[in-house]
This record gives structure tokens, C-alpha cells and sequence, in this order.
């Protein structure tokens, strides 16, 4: 769902896109966040079907796509999601 929603809202950012998810480990009995980003558009990025299914494992995620009005646009730091 996360990922269907950076799609609409490309228009909004194309430099970069990125989701972060959580995932409770109970052998740990704690919460775990998965991150995934990349410079590109949200369709490039996530063009891989395992990496919404097998990295980006969890019950709640957030996502962020980036246009840059300040700090530099090739550095991978600057891409949210984390």
C-alpha cells in the first residue's frame, strides 16, 4: 500500500523515494524498522517485487518522496523514509 501511494504521489518529489517498515521479531520480543531507498523514481526503485515482500516485511510502513529544496541532491542521506 505504501509503495501504490509514492506512485500517486511521484508529482510531488522525483529525486528520490524511500519506505521504511516495521516488523515485530518475537524471538526478540521487540519492534525491528527495514529500510529501503534509492535515488530515481518510486517505480525504479521498487522495480524488484522481493523487496516490498521480503525486505520490506511488517504490519505498518511510511514512505517519503524526495524533491530537493535544500541539502545536496546526490547525497543517499538526504532520502527519508529514516
Amino acid at each position: 500500500m505504501t509503495y501504490y501511494g509514492l506512485h500517486a504521489l511521484q508529482h510531488r518529489g522525483q529525486e528520490a523515494s524511500g519506505i521504511c517498515s516495521s516488523e515485530f521479531l518475537p524471538e526478540k520480543n521487540k519492534y525491528h524498522f527495514n529500510i529501503y531507498k534509492g535515488h530515481g523514481l518510486a517505480h525504479e526503485i521498487f522495480a524488484d517485487q522481493s523487496i516490498l515482500t521480503d525486505v520490506l516485511k511488517g504490519n505498518s510502513a511510511i514512505g517519503h518522496n524526495r524533491y530537493s529544496t535544500t541539502g545536496s541532491s546526490d547525497s543517499r542521506s538526504n532520502i527519508q523514509a529514516v
